[in-house]
């Protein structure tokens, strides 16, 4: 891959970065890691009914404690409620509240109306291929960018000087 190349990949992922921007917008004090717990516990709910902080972190590969506090503020959010099990009370299950059930379909509404809308653009192999080469450049791209902080690398202090 020449120069060119990585320029115009770059020049892709901003796009595709503000394109993400264009989203709806989102609730007050909602973070975008948010949108993952909340479709988990839908998914998880979809399939066997009772959804626990277990499921959702086995679903995103997120630790449990990642997924606790997430879930602590979701509910303080009053997006999802902690509901204990009857025969035990270490086990607690995760329900999307009216709030949460309402964001999860106006979500999902709006990606399939994009999913519809890029579905002329797109051909079902390229899409696929897309995905392949993102999951590749997710894989890759952190191990290969280079130490800012060694000395083969131009520091940021030599561009506003323009020395070296």
């Amino acid at each position: 891959m020449d120069g060119k190349q990585v320029s115009e990949l770059l020049d892709a992922c901003f796009e595709v970065r503000r394109l993400t921007e264009s989203l709806p917008p989102l609730p007050k004090g909602f973070r975008q890691r948010y949108n993952f717990v909340l479709f988990a516990i839908d998914c998880v709910t979809h399939e066997k009914e009772k959804c626990r902080v277990s499921d959702v972190s086995r679903q995103l590969n997120v630790s449990l404690p990642s997924v606790t506090k997430m879930v602590g503020e979701l509910e303080k959010m009053d997006f999802l409620k902690k509901v204990p099990d009857q025969n035990d009370k270490r086990v607690v299950f995760l329900e999307l509240r009216p709030k949460g059930k309402q964001y999860v379909a106006r979500t999902k509404a709006f990606h399939s109306q994009w999913a519809a809308n890029i579905q002329d653009g797109i051909s079902l192999e390229d899409l696929e291929r897309i995905n392949q080469v993102l999951q590749i450049l997710k894989e890759t791209m952190p191990k290969s960018l280079p130490d800012l902080e060694s000395d083969s690398a131009l520091a940021l202090d030599e561009l506003e000087t323009g020395e070296k």
